[in-house]
């Protein structure tokens, strides 16, 4: 962002939505997430890393608000599981764990352990997991991919059609494809 008002700004408009024990509610509760409605955890990763690239000394509170949250959530899911890991890296192994025996044998996650896999779901584990475990996951959303280059859309529940979540699907299924690309991919993180 160059105009980095235009960051602080959007970090400020998310302060009066914070709950006070540190999450962002979402309009749908605390649902199984989808590419459009993300789920407490990531819609609680993605503010808390708008305010720490907005201004960390700044939000200090809230992000040690949301940072305690996350550190306390439980994991119920493979987009819970992605999300604290894509927040907290090493300070969650036991979500680490549930992404990597969540892995189905044909190299994509679902929503859950056993669920078959989803572009979505694999795409978030892919974000949140090493590059160098990824190879399965990579060939399996690349072969899920359509003739026309985007993804089937992921919906809750599955089976339901929806342009916006599948262009969402397809965002993040590049997203995580340019993440993990040998040539690409950025180190794990390390928060």
């Amino acid at each position: 962002v160059r105009d980095r008002r235009l960051l602080l700004e959007a970090a400020e408009s998310l302060l009066p939505l914070q709950a006070p024990d540190g999450h962002w509610p979402l309009a749908g509760g605390d649902t199984l997430g989808s590419p459009v409605t993300y789920g407490l955890p990531l819609a609680t990763h993605l503010a808390r890393r708008t305010l720490q690239r907005a201004d960390p000394a700044r939000f200090t509170e809230p992000i040690d608000r949301a940072s305690a949250w996350l550190r306390a959530v439980p994991v119920r899911s493979v987009l819970d599981a992605a999300a604290v890991v894509l927040a907290l890296g090493p300070q969650r192994p036991d979500a680490r764990d549930y992404l990597l025996g969540a892995q189905t044998v044909a190299g994509g996650w679902g929503p859950y352990p056993n669920s078959p896999p989803e572009p979505f779901d694999t795409a978030l584990a892919m974000l949140a997991l090493p590059p160098d475990r990824l190879g399965r996951a990579r060939a399996w959303l690349l072969q899920a991919q359509l003739p026309t280059g985007d993804w089937p859309e992921t919906t809750r529940p599955a089976g339901n059609q929806s342009y916006a979540q599948h262009v969402s699907t397809t965002a993040w299924a590049t997203l995580a494809l340019l993440a993990t690309s040998p040539e690409t991919a950025p180190p794990p993180p390390r928060d």
